[in-house]
């Protein structure tokens, strides 16, 4: 035997006590090895995410929407000086009516 481990639960009454044995030590060490083994080969083994042609089909696809962007930001300024130019002449309409 090489120690327990003794948890007290502040609300509870009960306490939970835990004997670690050499053998179980072994046996823990020995399956986070295993695990650690299993994650490695499937990493090797299955296919990676990002291939190499995708890096350049993605840099195509950034500027691609760079320029879509850029064509959005230059059509809404063009929309937002054709809107004060429609607001200016509806204030002179109104002016007009007005003065009538």
């Amino acid at each position: 035997m090489l120690g327990n481990l003794i948890v007290l639960c502040p609300g509870s009454p009960k306490m939970f006590k835990f004997r670690f044995t050499s053998k179980a030590l072994w046996l823990l060490a020995v399956s986070c090895l295993i695990s650690f083994l299993t994650v490695l080969i499937i990493q090797y083994t299955l296919p990676r995410f990002v291939s190499q042609l995708d890096p350049a089909r993605l840099e195509n696809e950034n500027r691609e929407l760079k320029v879509e962007n850029r064509n959005t930001t230059i059509k809404a300024e063009q929309m937002n000086d054709k809107l004060a130019q429609l607001e200016e002449q509806s204030k002179r309409i109104a002016e007009l009516m007005e003065a009538e």
